[in-house]
């Protein structure tokens, strides 16, 4: 077990990370949760109810996102686009009626982004489809 203080974005907390092992000394993918743990992702949509917290978020990804523009990466991506708007992905998949990783894998590989859901995306972050598709033709 490794003690130690997860932050993200504005939300900081302690947090105790549990690692699983398999019979060969492998580490397994994804943590042991305890009972009375919280995810991180639960914890992060629990704050999001708090008003005050929710708008320090989205303070904190709007900050992100100018950070990443300024760092000159080749043109904003879809995850800027995202930040921009102050939502993260969770948010950004409730809004297009899709799930959560969906989003994190579009982030990842835009080229998996089909036309119905690029035009999803840009309703939900107030962006005309084109906006979307000249981010999608910069990406490398």
């Amino acid at each position: 077990m490794i003690p130690g203080v997860c932050t993200i974005g504005v939300a900081g907390f302690r947090t105790v990370v549990y690692n699983q092992w398999d019979a060969v000394g492998k580490a397994v993918v994804g943590p042991a949760i305890r009972e009375g743990d919280q995810l991180v992702g639960d914890y992060l949509a629990q704050q999001e109810k708090i008003p005050a917290r929710a708008e320090a978020m989205a303070r904190a990804r709007a900050r992100a996102a100018a950070a990443e523009e300024r760092a000159d990466l080749g043109g904003p991506s879809l995850a800027t686009l995202r930040l921009k708007a102050g939502l993260s992905q969770a948010q950004l998949a409730q809004a297009m009626g899709t799930q959560q990783p969906n989003v994190a894998r579009w982030e990842r590989n835009p080229g998996n982004l089909e036309y119905g859901s690029m035009k999803k995306l840009a309703a939900a972050l107030g962006l005309a489809t084109e906006d979307v598709l000249r981010v999608l033709e910069n990406v490398k």
